[in-house]
């Protein structure tokens, strides 16, 4: 199936707007208190060094360049990310404010903004000054050891999912929709065959899901020929639209996988549909 793809914005939250330079993509919650992680994805198109950039929860405030390096670096390439440690919320209440400098109460300077949880504890007006957030919006459902992820589309609490298989250093689950004619909706529910394949190191998957009255659960996984599960590319709820998700030949584990034939199969509601793969070193 040969399936060509155009950039969709979709309004949801506040008025849509296509990312620009850095932002908040991904923020972990970890049960064990000490493992909390932030994943900053640069959606420009040129190089930033945020190491001299802050990030403020709860009126409490980090240099970037403080904290711990888990993957990427503090000078992030154009689509690229940077996963740090050592903020450490524990609290499934709570925001998070980027800032280019520590002007924390002017919009100016803050870059990107998200809350969850149920009560205003934070930066929230700065954030609404700077258009980044509406008063009285949170991101639901985030419990420990969950991540919740940026669909990639504007700003506000619809544009964020909560996801039990975080995707840190990564492409998120939840991926920006894009459409097979700009501007519809699929008419049915479809799997494309991977592009390019065989592959090496990556490829693309595209797949669309049709009208509905809600979000969809869509999940996306990647098994051997015995049947043992590989990787889950998504787990997540999705709008209707057509996507595309890119797999690294990386299992769950991280580990490079074998060269041979894999399958791909995509489960939405009550609907399944699989594909094969080649995969060569």
């Amino acid at each position: 199936i040969t399936m060509s793809f155009v950039l969709v914005v979709f309004s949801v939250g506040l008025m849509a707007q296509t990312p620009s330079g850095v932002k908040i993509n991904e923020v972990f919650l970890s049960n064990s208190g000490d493992g909390d992680q932030v994943e900053l994805k640069n959606f420009g198109t040129s190089e930033v060094d945020v190491s001299t950039w802050q990030l403020c929860s709860r009126f409490a405030y980090r240099s970037i360049g403080s904290l711990t390096v888990v993957s990427g670096q503090t000078t992030i390439p154009a689509g690229g990310f940077l996963v740090v440690s050592g903020f450490n919320w524990n609290n499934t209440s709570a925001d998070l404010g980027l800032y280019v400098n520590s002007s924390f109460a002017s919009s100016s300077a803050m870059r990107d903004f998200v809350q969850w949880g149920a009560a205003g504890i934070g930066r929230e007006s700065v954030a609404n000054s700077a258009g980044l957030w509406k008063t009285g919006e949170f991101v639901p459902g985030f419990s420990l050891d969950t991540s919740i992820e940026f669909d990639g589309n504007g700003v506000g609490s619809a544009n964020w999912v909560t996801q039990s298989n975080p995707t840190l250093g990564a492409e998120n689950g939840v991926v920006t929709s894009v459409a097979d004619n700009a501007g519809q909706v699929p008419g049915e529910f479809r799997l494309a065959q991977n592009y390019p394949n065989p592959f090496n190191p990556s490829t693309k998957i595209g797949y669309a899901i049709p009208a509905t009255e809600s979000l969809t659960s869509v999940k996306l996984e990647v098994f051997n020929l015995l049947g043992q599960k590989i990787s889950t590319l998504i787990n997540a709820k999705q709008a209707p639209g057509s996507y595309s998700i890119e797999w690294d030949g990386r299992s769950i584990n991280g580990s490079l996988v074998s060269s041979g034939i894999y399958i791909y199969r995509l489960s939405v509601a009550n609907q399944v549909i699989t594909k094969k793969m080649t995969f060569l070193k």
